[in-house]
């Protein structure tokens, strides 16, 4: 999560966020919890954009959306992230006006 928040990359990708969120994930190891890492991700992307921020390259909602994108379309992840599909689904309903 510390990534997330002093990365200043807003690529497409989130500069390997994404791929370093799943892998640690995957290694099914008690912490991070993976319910623990979605709330926390989830929470992270439907925080507002401060109007700085739209001007800096460090805006952490982007990488926690990429994040959840990535988990939902990993192989070992997507059954786990299953129960999330609905909240997730929501956030991106409710950012589909963001300016960011």
């Amino acid at each position: 999560m510390t990534c997330i928040f002093e990365q200043t990359s807003t690529t497409r990708r989130s500069a390997g966020i994404p791929t370093l969120m799943t892998s640690i994930l995957s290694a099914n190891s008690e912490q991070p919890a993976f319910h623990d890492v979605m709330i926390e991700l989830n929470s992270l992307a439907k925080r507002p954009v401060q109007l700085s921020e739209k001007d800096e390259a460090s805006l952490p909602q982007v990488h926690a959306m990429n994040c959840l994108k990535e988990i939902f379309k990993s192989s070992t992840l997507s059954k786990k992230a299953e129960v999330y599909i609905a909240d997730c689904l929501q956030l991106a309903a409710d950012n589909l006006t963001s300016e960011v």
